[in-house]
């Protein structure tokens, strides 16, 4: 089927037809038309001596030729045409630039000329075909390829009559052909593109980690619509507008792809297929080379060079975009990282269409077919910021990303420049994959592409640059335009534009002269191709070519336009401006907003503590008067002089100063509290009075306070500042968030708080109330009990809870599953804390446990958690709602006043701003901080004690009466029979310790049963544990001395947290082993191991791993600290966690106790392992096995 091609696209080419329409008496032009479309057209020549078309065209059964002739010109009405243009230079560069003016087209009928065909009289046509019609369809498909041949060269019509146009004005003295150079360029021409531009420097550069992403303003259409609206290769009439359309339709499907703007996404993805293809990748390098074959194609390859097809990179690019933050350092390689952000931030730059095409062709390989190359308009200053952080970013990263085959950049500028340009136009082409525009699709796809419906020919890569020109002045001219504003003595703004050479140091030269000096004949050309380039856009600047003196008096509504509409676009273009600095810096009214206290210290926070909340205009540091104000109204939308300087009178900044007034009485003191903290309300600066600034310098120091007298601990100097920072705010009256890293002792912290505050009778009406998990009910208890005895504190759990008398408590321990079920039991309490543990727990507001907590009446709230953020940032937002409720406002506002800004687009103002708004309410400490880790050991051991469920201790129980009442038998038949029954004694003990060791593990290890969950609350522990590393990237080495135990806890944390463990034990080969380690060590998704005691206890190097789990304990300090160490040795670049499991109330927690307090006994063990505990009394035996409550 023949494509429906658009003809007669331009008006000299729709005239071409019109007058040929006139001479078709017998219809034949329709049926010509479908001829040309199909492409029977064969062959189009002229003849060097008639100047007739000469073609072939193929008929239904064969090929005819046909010949078309138009009227010559004669010589004396073609010389008086060229006299006519010698004044017409204006005329000339319009046709240089293929166009036909209409100017010229009357000229022409004035001199008797006759463009076009009018008649059939004017047409000597022939065709060898038996059609007995004047105009055949194979004539008249000849004349159709004729409208599209004209449309793009109008030189084609002057050709048709025996002129050669061009010629004539060369030999005239009307030579521009150094003047306009429409051509493709080099990739090292692209590259040298920014030479000349300078980018500001940050201070303090960004890293990859916090690159900002922030999205870009449109500006698409302030770039392609400056094109020529025909394209004549395309197929269309308005071609910058179907640019504009196609680029849209792939930023659209960008966002359809990549999912990493979408909370709901992630999580229904990233557990299944997300994870599934990021494996694909994982252990691969990825970068963007260049084709050495022919210096022009640009493709994604793997670390062997193998490119990569373009489903293949839009799947790979997707997978790496849409990973959640938070799970990319545990995830991704630096490399791998790296390419995310680098294809983030292609995303935003493409978004936005701030996008220069310009047409590259291979410096050494002449049959190039040319290509469209996608750069960055880094010359609007918003793209250029973006560029100069990936320049100062990205450089460490290059060579991992790039491969510029021979190309030599000749600094870091040059190879940010290029690399940006490949990663953009690799993934226009990606994104782009699917479209067929004919000769547009040039603009899509890679050329050597077979949906391009076009043959290449010599003249092809030049009929783009022409196309391109405004857009690529800077590669087009060797002389560089400038646009002057001056200011006159009556103070009147003139627009002068001159020209400079790029090369040398020639002074630039005005229009005035270009026009009236002969010996500027190139320079005139240039100057005037800009112009007659720039004017369909901008009349203003056609004007300076009639205007007296070449010069244009700006009235202060068009100097409005030349300075918001016009300069923008020409600094884009790459062209110069000069103005007096007061335009240069011009001034706007600008919002301000000031507020005040009369409060001191702890009022500050008090509903009524900000008193004077006000909006103010300002220009520059001048906050005006209300009558300056009514003055300045009168000039709404106009540029103005003010006090020596220019200002221009923003009509939407006056609306919104008007709104902001009207709405001030409305501003709650919530908000006021936050404008004061952040420095800013939606978007307007606030300034503070001396006495506030004074009261917000005050709540953010931390004051020295005594420990309390009672607490048995030694703090260490970061967790005695984390005391005072928790006291403070306690008797500021604010809520805290204590986020220090995991092993940083908050438990001890908190505790520390508990003391003081029972040291200081806040509790004698009111208590405290700690929730925390099941799994750390035992250990508050137990740490309470060993750093703080004074307190009393009472578990408020189980099926027989009941809430102890007043006197006989200061500490109420409960956990989340009972506050959901007892809430408006525990709302009745009055609270003088509130300590909420793993309160990331509550990450949704949503959830019954978040709304039983805030019914909770408490006077102060500490929330604690290692990880307040596990996957966005939203979840701050539920957290503070308990914390200091209201404080962040709205879900919807913080949504979009903090979470989309920092997690999308990483805006650094906007993560300075939460930082404020939550620093005097949140405290977190690393273990990556110097000051932190100078107080740091580099092993930090942590006992973790898990309680029995019921089945357990009812299994416990009759196990140890079982057992000892066998051993009772045995010693009194020993007694009776007087024998020596010691070793069987001691057997049958070591078999008792052995079963209940089992039962603590899980009663199915005893049982010889399976299950596919947890039945112990050390598994349930173990499996929050572990959740708990990963979100802090973490790798964890798990120890148990039973292989049956080991092969459980693997099945348990693939069903519960789909993580496939290793599981090294005494059966595994050596050659397996080693296959084990080496994942282990090497592969970033191997994050467990689970090592049997005897078979990896000793010989292995698992630096990987920062974090050890002694599921069982050996009671062998040498041998757990033998196991430590293989995570624990040289080659360890983190802190290392070690988690001891002792499950309490059982014989395990005591034997724990006995090696804690007797030195000489653990000396003893190092030695005899637990044969020891054999030799002991039946009634010491029943004192150390015995559950206690």
């Amino acid at each position: 089927m023949a494509r429906r091609e658009q003809y007669g696209l331009t008006w000299w080419g729709q005239a071409w037809l019109n007058a040929l329409l006139a001479c078709d008496h017998d219809n034949r032009l329709p049926r010509g038309k479908t001829y040309c479309n199909k492409g029977n057209v064969l062959q189009v020549d002229i003849n060097p001596e008639t100047f007739a078309i000469e073609a072939v065209v193929q008929g239904s059964v064969m090929a005819y030729e046909v010949r078309i002739q138009l009227e010559r010109f004669s010589s004396e009405k073609v010389e008086k045409l060229i006299d006519s243009l010698r004044t017409r230079s204006d005329l000339v560069a319009r046709l240089l630039d293929n166009e036909l003016p209409s100017q010229l087209a009357s000229i022409c009928s004035d001199l008797g000329l006759k463009l076009f065909p009018s008649t059939s009289l004017d047409l000597q046509c022939s065709c060898s075909c038996p059609d007995s019609a004047r105009l055949c369809k194979h004539i008249a498909a000849v004349i159709y390829w004729l409208s599209r041949a004209i449309d793009s060269d109008p030189f084609l019509i002057f050709t048709l009559h025996g002129v050669q146009l061009v010629e004539k004005l060369k030999q005239a003295g009307l030579n521009a052909s150094e003047a306009v150079e429409d051509r493709a360029v080099t990739l090292q021409e692209v590259a040298s593109f920014v030479d000349d531009l300078e980018f500001t420097r940050r201070p303090s550069p960004f890293n990859l980690r916090n690159f900002p992403l922030k999205s870009l303003e449109y500006t698409g259409e302030k770039i392609f619509p400056l094109l020529p609206s025909v394209f004549t290769l395309g197929n269309s009439k308005n071609f910058p507008h179907e640019l504009m359309g196609a680029l849209r339709l792939n930023a659209n499907k960008s966002r359809a792809l990549l999912v990493f703007d979408n909370e709901d996404s992630l999580s229904s993805r990233y557990p299944a297929q997300l994870q599934q293809d990021l494996q694909r990748y994982l252990r691969h390098h990825y970068r963007i080379a260049l084709d050495r074959s022919n210096g022009r194609d640009i493709r994604l390859v793997d670390e062997k060079g193998r490119g990569i097809d373009n489903d293949e990179v839009l799947r790979l690019i997707s997978t790496l975009l849409s990973l959640p933050e938070t799970l990319c350092s545990q995830t991704l390689s630096e490399p791998l990282y790296a390419l995310r952000v680098l294809f983030r931030l292609v995303d935003r730059i493409y978004e936005s269409a701030a996008l220069i095409p310009v047409v590259v062709v291979s410096s050494d390989k002449e049959d190039c077919w040319p290509q469209i190359y996608w750069m960055p308009a880094v010359r609007y200053s918003y793209v250029g910021s973006v560029f100069a952080d990936f320049l100062q970013t990205f450089v460490p990263y290059f060579d991992s990303l790039f491969d510029f085959a021979d190309l030599e950049c000749r600094s870091d500028k040059q190879k940010a420049y290029l690399g940006l340009t490949f990663a953009i136009t690799l993934w226009h082409r990606v994104l782009s994959s699917d479209f067929k525009l004919s000769a547009g699709g040039l603009f899509f796809a890679s050329p050597s592409s077979t949906d391009v419906y076009f043959d290449c020919n010599s003249t092809l890569s030049h009929t783009l640059a022409q196309y391109l020109r405004v857009l690529n002045l800077s590669f087009n001219f060797p002389w560089h335009p400038i646009f002057v504003l001056t200011r006159s003595r009556d103070k009147t703004i003139n627009l002068h534009y001159r020209i400079k050479a790029k090369e040398g140091k020639s002074k630039a030269i005005d229009l005035k002269t270009l026009m009236r000096g002969k010996e500027y004949e190139q320079e005139r050309f240039a100057a005037l191709n800009v112009l007659t380039t720039l004017k369909g856009h901008y009349p203003l600047l056609g004007e300076l070519l009639e205007a007296k003196n070449n010069t244009v008096k700006l009235d202060p509504e068009t100097l409005k336009a030349f300075l918001f509409e016009i300069a923008p676009s020409l600094t884009l273009l790459g062209i110069s401006l000069s103005m007096p600095q007061s335009l240069k810096n011009l001034l706007k009214p600008k919002i301000t907003a000031s507020v005040s206290s009369a409060s001191t210290g702890k009022s500050f926070f008090s509903k009524d503590a900000l008193t004077d909340f006000n909006y103010h205009l300002a220009i520059g540091e001048h906050v005006l008067t209300e009558e300056e104000f009514a003055d300045l109204v009168a000039h709404v939308g106009e540029v103005v002089e003010w006090a020596d300087e220019y200002i221009y009178v923003d009509p939407e900044e006056i609306e919104k100063y008007r709104q902001k007034i009207q709405k001030a009485e409305e501003i709650s003191p919530l908000e006021k509290l936050r404008a004061a903290l952040i420095g800013e309300i939606d978007g307007v600066p606030v300034s503070l009075d001396k006495n506030l600034k004074e009261q917000i310098n005050a709540i953010h120091q931390v004051p020295t306070i005594n420990l309390p007298k009672h607490l048995r601990a030694k703090l260490r100097p970061y967790q005695k500042r984390g005391y005072e920072w928790l006291m403070k705010n306690i008797h500021l009256g604010l809520g805290s968030l204590i986020a220090d890293d995991m092993g940083l002792g908050k438990t001890l912290q908190v505790i520390a708080v508990l003391t003081a505050l029972k040291e200081a009778g806040q509790f004698s009406t009111k208590k405290a109330l700690i929730v925390v998990p099941t799994t750390l009910l035992t250990n508050w208890e137990r740490e309470i009990s060993k750093f703080s005895p004074h307190l009393k504190a009472v578990i408020y759990h189980g099926d027989k809870r009941k809430l102890p008398d007043q006197d006989d408590y200061d500490v109420l321990l409960t956990t989340y599953g009972v506050i959901r079920r007892d809430v408006e039991i525990l709302r009745t309490l009055p609270l003088r804390l509130l300590v909420i543990d793993e309160v990331q727990a509550v990450k949704n507001h949503l959830t019954t446990l978040a709304q039983s907590l805030s019914l909770l009446n408490a006077q102060s709230v500490i929330a604690m958690s290692g990880t307040p953020v596990e996957n966005h940032l939203s979840e701050y937002w539920s957290i503070f709602s308990l914390v200091q409720p209201g404080l962040l406002g709205t879900q919807k506002d913080f949504k979009r006043t903090f979470a989309k800004p920092i997690e999308s687009d990483r805006d650094p103002q906007a993560l300075d701003a939460f930082k404020s708004l939550t620093a005097p309410f949140m405290l977190r400490r690393l273990k990556t901080d110097k000051a932190i880790i100078s107080d740091l050991p580099d092993r930090l051991v942590n006992d973790r004690f898990a309680t029995l469920t019921v089945e357990q201790a009812a299994l416990y129980q009759k196990t140890l009466t079982e057992m000892m009442q066998r051993l009772i038998t045995l010693e009194s038949k020993a007694k009776e029979e007087g024998i020596d029954a010691k070793a069987i004694r001691r057997a049958l003990v070591l078999k008792l310790i052995t079963s209940l060791k089992q039962i603590c593990n899980s009663p199915s290890q005893y049982l010889k049963t399976e299950t596919d969950v947890p039945d112990s609350g050390k598994g349930t522990m173990l499996l929050d544990l572990l959740s708990q590393n990963f979100e802090v990237s973490r790798k964890v080495l798990i120890f148990t001395q039973y292989r049956e135990m080991g092969k459980r806890l693997q099945g348990w944390i693939d069903n519960c947290l789909n993580e496939k463990a290793l599981f090294l034990h005494g059966a595994v080969s050596v050659k397996e082993r080693m296959k084990m380690v080496d994942r282990f060590q090497n592969d970033p998704t191997a994050r467990v191991m689970i090592l049997s005691l005897k078979a990896g206890g000793t010989g292995l190097n698992l630096t990987a791993a920062s974090s050890v789990i002694h599921y069982d304990l050996w009671w062998n300090p040498a041998v757990e600290s033998q196991a430590t160490d293989r995570a624990y040795r040289i080659g360890q670049k983190r802190d290392v966690l070690v988690y001891r499991f002792v499950t309490a109330g059982t014989f395990e927690e005591k034997i724990n106790e006995m090696l804690a307090s007797k030195k000489e006994l653990a000396d003893l063990t190092v030695n005899v392992g637990e044969k020891w505990i054999g030799d002991l009394s039946s009634e010491e035996l029943d004192r150390v096995l015995k559950l206690s409550v």
